[in-house]
């Protein structure tokens, strides 16, 4: 039965005259009781302005519908939505207002808005894990989330030593009210979180009060604003690497659907830990492939050079400028170090042309020159069979190839050419004219941009060609 009160509106004021049994079962009183009460004794948020105005609108409209709170005989408040409507009996202003209990009707709707925030946290937190950079980033900006997005008080995350390890230290932490000092003692030594690492499920802490939290972990939670936690253990492959510990002001928040949705976004993040540290030992064990890789490559250059003392550095000095001149026309810093490394063993393969033809002070005749321009397919038999995570055989093998076709050794033309090997081809011919050789002394690097300017189009890439010369001039660029 609906709860349902008549107002006679006078210059005391709105005073029930009648009231069914609807009203009294809803308040606690009986009609005697609640005869003459005024909306103010029993409607704890109303203010004389806001009755002032609901007034006005009733009359102007003839109803006027509104949400408010009830407060019961025993004390009890409750949500209603009261349905006015004001007329006039026998010349006197008198109100029906019919109130209807809505307590159910805003849990259901809270429950939803909270569902609907912890989705919007687990799409946002399945975001943070495809775009974190770095295991810090992704565990700051979980913890972030649940607070700015999933509307918690209070987030920290701590992590194992070791998989399945009992110790825990902290990594990250967020807090709603940025005033509140929440430092190193996060980690709390709660029976929850010594049930959640045991069981690895989720545990809810109804109360912090009846958690053996220590006094400043408990201390930090309370000035955060939170009062119910749930400690959410991270399980990767290897096992228990650490716990989620979020805080919230009611223990509403931790009801089975969301709870479940937590538990799927904990999960989530166990497996984003897990794919940050693979990657990141990937991106070590690349990294020491690659060191030793160079060192390879380093040692292949130096034993050229002891055979070949003439053109010692010569690898190193175009080397150097090919990474400059890639730089200078705007390349990446990796694709113009693995022009670098090229250049360092671009000659390797003179290691298979006679040393007297190497060394010999006087012009090359035909024969002997046509020795020396086998070095290129031997080069290329050297360095193919290696595994090399660049293309570094192919460069060395087109790096005497002109852009009209009379290069060698196949003759390819144009853009054929691999730009690495275009930009190695300039370095190496400016090496080469400006420093001294056997069979003749170093001509300059006037004579070098000279060489390459007239070749510009037709034998070597014109922007390769404009970069390289705007080093030595604009740049200031000189070979060690």
């Amino acid at each position: 039965l609906p709860a349902c009160v008549s107002y006679r509106v006078d210059a005391d004021g709105e005073r029930i005259f009648q009231a069914n049994r609807g009203a009294c079962n809803s308040l606690g009183y009986s009609q005697e009781e609640l005869i003459g009460k005024g909306v103010f004794d029993f409607d704890p948020v109303m203010t004389p302005e806001r009755l002032q105005h609901l007034m006005e609108s009733s009359i102007r409209n003839n109803r006027v519908v509104f949400e408010s709170c009830h407060r019961a005989k025993d004390g009890r408040i409750f949500p209603v939505e009261v349905d006015v409507t004001p007329f006039l009996f026998d010349g006197r202003h008198l109100a029906m207002a019919l109130t209807r209990d809505i307590t159910e009707r805003k849990r259901h709707e809270d429950a939803l808005l909270r569902l609907n925030r912890t989705l919007l946290t687990l799409s946002a937190g399945n975001e943070a894990l495809v775009r974190a950079g770095s295991e810090t980033e992704l565990l700051e900006r979980m913890c972030n989330i649940l607070v700015s997005i999933g509307g918690h008080r209070l987030v920290w995350i701590d992590l194992t030593e070791r998989p399945n390890g009992r110790e825990l230290h902290p990594a990250a932490s967020a807090t709603a009210d940025r005033a509140a000092h929440f430092g190193n003692h996060r980690v709390p030594s709660g029976d929850s979180l010594a049930r959640a690492m045991e069981s690895g499920e989720p545990v809810l802490i109804a109360n912090i009060d009846s958690d053996a939290l220590s006094a400043e972990c408990r201390g930090a939670v309370v000035s955060a604003g939170g009062r119910c936690g749930a400690v959410l253990p991270l399980i990767a492959n290897q096992g228990l690497i650490g716990t989620l510990s979020i805080f919230a002001e009611t223990p509403e928040a931790f009801d089975k659907v969301e709870l479940d949705l937590l538990k799927e976004l904990a999960d989530d993040l166990a497996f984003g830990i897990q794919a940050q540290r693979t990657h990141a030992e990937q991106q070590q064990s690349v990294a020491r492939l690659q060191k030793t890789m160079e060192a390879t490559i380093q040692a292949l250059a130096n034993t050229l050079e002891l055979r070949d003392p003439y053109t010692a550095g010569h690898q190193r000095r175009v080397a150097a400028l090919a990474r400059a001149i890639a730089l200078r026309i705007g390349l990446n810093a990796e694709r113009a170090e693995v022009i670098y490394l090229a250049g360092m063993i671009h000659d390797i393969g003179k290691i298979n042309v006679p040393s007297e033809v190497l060394t010999r002070p006087g012009k090359l005749t035909a024969l002997e020159y046509s020795l020396v321009q086998t070095h290129v397919d031997a080069g290329y038999g050297l360095l193919q069979p290696i595994d090399f995570p660049w293309p570094l055989a192919e460069i060395v093998y087109q790096h005497h190839e002109r852009l009209d076709g009379s290069g060698y050794p196949r003759g390819i033309r144009g853009d054929e050419i691999m730009l690495e090997a275009r930009i190695l081809a300039v370095a190496d011919v400016v090496e080469a004219t400006s420093a001294h050789r056997p069979y003749r002394p170093g001509l300059g690097l006037d004579t070098a941009m000279a060489e390459i300017e007239s070749g510009k189009d037709q034998l070597f890439d014109p922007s390769v060609v404009d970069g390289c010369i705007a080093l030595f001039r604009e740049d200031g660029f000189r070979f060690e």
